[in-house]
């Protein structure tokens, strides 16, 4: 099993500073340096290779502008000791390469004004949406772009672990939700929710573990980009809308 993360001692002495580039920043906890967020340059195949991947999941109207790859080693452990649990309790271990928008408006403040990088997506901090306080993530990136309201931005690529998926009706919906929801008799041990309330699929994950950050993009869009995806947004809102359908019931 992987080994859970480890708070470096106060005592221990910090590591020699390693001479790097401009474009590369350390990740440090308690004067113990646990990962970098380094920017990749667009001639790397790396960088081509997310930049035709956001032309593809934007339909073209999303441009690739930097890509910064982010290592951890404190969240990649945490990551990796849910997946053996998973294993453990046969749980399924499929994982989902998804995009997350931090509300963030640029690497300086994400990087200098918040601790995302060093511990990653905390969903104790979330705003509760449709499946109650979660972190929210889709498949589509145009889904999270309608949170991003400019035409500019930032947006986080991860691997998050799925597990077990309970997936709702269209429109449907469970604000109440604090956590997973709870299994009815005959069910799995539900660990992640899937819904559809604007038209795009979006995935309610509530452990923080099951979350590790690859990439920050930023990214430009056309003039045109979000007025038509949040028009295309609420269209499918009020389409899928049923009161019938949504659930009440406490998790």
């Amino acid at each position: 099993m992987a080994e859970k993360r480890r708070s470096p001692s106060e005592d221990e002495a910090p590591p020699p500073k390693k001479v790097r580039s401009e474009d590369e920043f350390p990740i440090v906890n308690k004067g113990t340096e646990i990962g970098t967020v380094k920017k990749l340059n667009n001639t790397e195949q790396e960088y081509q290779d997310l930049a035709r991947k956001l032309d593809i999941d934007s339909k073209s109207l999303l441009t690739l502008t930097d890509c910064w790859k982010v290592t951890n080693s404190y969240t990649e452990a945490d990551f990796l000791s849910k997946l053996d649990e998973f294993k453990d309790r046969d749980i399924p271990t499929e994982i989902k390469q998804l995009y997350h928008n931090p509300n963030k408006p640029s690497i300086d403040f994400l990087l200098n004004s918040t601790d995302i990088v060093q511990n990653g997506l905390d969903q104790r901090l979330c705003k509760s949406g449709m499946f109650g306080r979660a972190i929210y993530f889709s498949d589509s990136v145009l889904k999270v772009n309608l949170y991003t309201k400019a035409n500019s931005g930032l947006i986080l690529l991860c691997d998050v672990l799925i597990g077990n998926c309970k997936k709702y009706d269209m429109g449907a919906s469970q604000q109440s939700l604090l956590r997973e929801p709870t299994s009815n008799p005959g069910e799995p041990c539900w660990t992640s929710v899937q819904g559809n309330i604007t038209g795009h699929d979006e995935y309610a994950i509530y452990n923080n573990d099951q979350v590790i950050i690859r990439y920050i993009i930023g990214f430009t869009s056309k003039p045109e980009t979000i007025h038509e995806t949040m028009v295309e947004a609420l269209i499918n809102k009020t389409k899928h809308r049923n009161p019938d359908k949504a659930i009440t019931s406490e998790d």
